[in-house]
């Protein structure tokens, strides 16, 4: 398991905190980065819900070194397009290209 499982085998082998399936990203760490200066292109994430979590993610992309910024998120259940909208205008994101997904498409404009 060490192996051939290494993010499985630190949980249920070592009893270290995590989850060991399911994940969509494995090789990621958290690190300080000044995103001021982060001259790299712009990409935000939203995937509205209500039961299921409201989610944002924004990022910076570095396509020549294949990585990610996470720059700013959010992540709330029940939360109204109005507040989604204002947390967006408040984080300076309103004028921004957003990729949504969303159960019900009228929430997109």
């Amino acid at each position: 398991m060490k192996e051939r499982y290494p993010r499985r085998y630190e949980i249920e082998g070592l009893g270290h905190w995590g989850i060991s399936e399911g994940l969509i990203y494995t090789n990621w760490k958290v690190q300080d980065f000044d995103r001021e200066r982060l001259q790299l292109p712009l990409a935000i994430g939203l995937d509205f819900g209500w039961e299921d979590p409201t989610a944002i993610s924004v990022m910076r992309v570095d396509e020549e070194h294949k990585k990610l910024y996470i720059c700013d998120e959010f992540y709330s259940q029940h939360q109204t397009l109005d507040l989604v909208a204002q947390w967006l205008k408040d984080h300076g994101y309103s004028k921004s290209v957003i990729m949504a997904d969303a159960a019900e498409p009228r929430s997109i404009v």
